[in-house]
């Protein structure tokens, strides 16, 4: 007994003392200069295409300056400066050890301008820094320079033929190890025209899927990671969102994600709004959270493309804050400014993986949201959480889907502590593409034009990516190339994607029929719900608790909660169905979509009802031109990366590259010799990750 108090005494000791060492050192004992910029970053704003917020930290109270200019020249200042609040300010944060409560964390002094008015795709210069009043402190970080976001529809075509891609690298998961520093290092390359390959473009900003730190509400980590990736985000313009690692409960405050809302500023498209919540079970991800808007989830265009960025651990059901957000979002993207909608999120939809399976939080919002962002022809899904890399083919409702799916990636191997996961479910699932846990790295997307878009994983120290595809656009489907006035026309056409997924409430012509059908459908969901129920509660599943129909209580109900959620969306439709309401595949148009839907018809009025035929097809190899515009040869476009950008392929599985593809087979076909075709409907041999 004694033994185990003089342990838990010692480990006590080690959490407290070193929280005590870690908080007088981010308070500026140790510095020389209490106005010395510390883990300065940049992040944007909005609009993204004329705003960027400058963030660091000082040890002491010290005024807030940024001088800026156009160029390489500070003086030249054309913009707008907005201090967050009346000065620096600070916070405190108090966390739960595996033996004690640490001593709370005294955050430094944050300071937060907002850059607006700049003008789009634009270098600029800037220093930040102050004084504390006196000549005795005051500092300047060093100079750096950046480079705003493109303005919404901009394809930046350079001189000549083709265009420049819209490059966006992608990491998640990251944390503060070596294998995290060999990511930045590899990032921070990108951006020095020095190592860049003949024809290569930068990065125009770092996307984050969440879990940054790995602090787990110890506050010092948070300062280690942001001195870490200080040389990195100083020069690079950085978006994250909250992952699960960013939740850190406040012990003193009851307070959810304090440390990502203090520190971090987004380009908000409302402030924020926070409630109290709790955590019904981290085993299931259960999670009664309310985190709204601010830098929770958010949206922004760059380039002829629309980011959305969600929050996989506030409420996301049907209804929701977030939910009702991402609808209008959807609703209001004018797919001629910008015709590709990605979708970043921390937990991934779509994962082969053994880790991560069946959390009710992303289960409840791909079940949600799935239909919707399918009728809004998301092109793809980014995701981190597993700790590996992995990637679908074109994908709806578990069935892979070539013409309309949405393409899921995986890229949380950015170099935690918690190891890379390694274990898949086998055989693969069908709309499995590639997938490895052995590697740390990252991913880079390359906008090339309307239709494609190039993605690569890069692991770590790798001079070429180790899986590389094209992401055809599914909106593509929707539209037909003229020949005579070389740009794309909206069609109605029985293969294109269904649009808009939405209810109207409009009679339904069979109504008697969905009547009848609403009826059996409504009585089975409900006999079924109770049954299920009953026997839970039969069985003592939930240790004798009472178990209501709607299974809400105790940690008993874990994944009966969420089989409720969708029996009752469920039970929602068969119910308007019962009331003869009639479901349409299409809700109403925005009016930039009704105005191209006319302007179709008219030209179809005047070309006898249809287009003319012509070998340059979206379908057949050839040119391809931008969607609302073109000419831009696709053939000539330049060197991107290690790898030359080649003409697609379209075959019976869908697009690849011309020479080949690199695609995943089973273990059993594998010791078989027996390989997937690398190019769609055609035979070759490759490499690919086994699974």
């Amino acid at each position: 007994m004694f033994h185990k108090m003089l342990f838990v005494a010692a480990r006590t000791f080690f959490f407290v003392g070193w929280a005590v060492v870690f908080s007088v050192t981010s308070n500026g004992v140790h510095a020389a200069d209490e106005c010395e910029p510390e883990q300065l970053m940049l992040t944007l704003g909005t609009p993204a295409e004329s705003s960027v917020w400058v963030s660091w930290f000082t040890p002491g109270n010290c005024t807030t300056t940024v001088v800026y200019g156009e160029g390489s020249e500070l003086s030249s200042s054309t913009g707008t400066t907005t201090l967050v609040g009346d000065a620096p300010h600070k916070y405190t944060h108090t966390t739960r050890g595996a033996w004690s409560t640490y001593t709370p964390y005294n955050s430094s002094f944050i300071h937060q301008v907002n850059i607006s008015g700049l003008a789009p795709n634009t270098q600029y210069v800037f220093k930040a820094g102050g004084s504390n009043g006196s000549s005795v402190f005051s500092s300047w970080a060093p100079e750096r320079t950046f480079r705003t976001q493109r303005s919404p529809g901009d394809s930046a075509a350079a001189a000549g033929d083709g265009v420049d891609p819209l490059r966006v690298t992608v990491i998640g998961d990251v944390g503060q190890t070596d294998y995290s520093k060999r990511t930045v290092e590899e990032i921070l390359n990108l951006t020095n025209a020095t190592y860049l390959v003949a024809g290569d473009v930068a990065p125009s900003h770092l996307m984050i899927v969440g879990d940054l730190s790995y602090a787990d509400g110890f506050g010092p980590r948070w300062d280690s990671w942001g001195l870490l990736f200080s040389p990195l985000l100083s020069r690079l313009p950085m978006v994250a969102f909250p992952g699960n690692h960013e939740i850190e409960e406040d012990y003193a405050t009851g307070e959810f994600f304090k440390h990502f809302r203090q520190r971090f500023r987004m380009p908000e498209v409302a402030p924020e709004y926070t409630a109290a919540g709790k955590i019904n079970s981290w085993h299931s991800y259960d999670m009664d959270l309310t985190y709204d808007y601010g830098s929770s989830f958010f949206s922004y265009d760059s380039g002829r493309a629309h980011f959305i960025c969600l929050n996989s651990y506030t409420h996301s059901e049907e209804g929701s804050a977030q939910y009702n957000w991402v609808m209008k979002d959807l609703a209001s993207v004018d797919r001629r400014v910008t015709p590709w909608i990605f979708v970043f999120v921390h937990g991934p939809w779509y994962n082969s993986n053994n880790k991560h399976q069946d959390e009710v939080a992303t289960l409840t919002m791909k079940e949600a949201m799935e239909d919707l962002f399918h009728g809004y022809q998301v092109a793809a899904m980014f995701a981190g959480h597993v700790h590996a890399y992995e990637r679908t083919r074109p994908v709806y409702r578990e069935n892979v889907d070539w013409q309309c799916g949405t393409t899921y990636v995986t890229i949380g191997d950015g170099g935690n502590r918690e190891e890379l996961y390694d274990e898949w479910s086998y055989p693969a699932e069908e709309w499995v593409a590639f997938r490895n846990g052995s590697k740390y790295g990252r991913g880079d997307l390359l906008v090339i034009n309307d239709t494609h878009t190039k993605w690569g994983w890069w692991p770590n120290a790798a001079t070429s990516p180790q899986d590389e595809t094209w992401i055809v656009n599914p909106l593509r489907n929707q539209w037909d190339y003229n020949e005579g006035t070389a740009s794309w026309i909206l069609v109605d056409d029985d293969d294109a994607c269904p649009a808009y997924v939405g209810r109207s409430d409009e009679n339904d012509d069979e109504g008697l029929g969905r009547t009848i059908f609403g009826f059996v459908v409504a009585a089975s969901v409900i006999i079924g719900l109770s049954t299920c129920c009953f026997c839970i509660w039969w069985l003592g599943f939930c240790r004798g608790c009472r178990i209501k129909w709607w299974c809400r209580r105790r940690e008993g109900k874990l994944m009966a909660r969420y089989m409720c959620y969708v029996a009752k969306t469920r039970l929602k439709d068969a119910c308007r169905t019962l009331c003869c309401l009639e479901m349409h595949e299409e809700q109403a148009a925005p009016a930039w979509l009704v105005e191209a839907r006319e302007a179709a018809k008219a030209y179809k009025a005047q070309n006898g009802g249809g287009f003319e035929e012509t070998a340059e097809t979206p379908d057949a190899p050839g040119p391809l031109h931008n969607v609302f515009g073109g000419g831009q040869s696709f053939a000539k476009l330049p060197t991107i990366s290690t790898a030359s950008i080649q003409l697609p392929s379209f075959g019976e599985k869908g697009v690849g590259l011309a020479t080949r593809e690199v695609r995943s087979w089973s273990e059993d076909d594998a010791e078989q010799g027996a390989m997937e075709a690398v190019v769609p409907g055609g035979e070759g041999e490759g490499e690919a990750e086994m699974i």
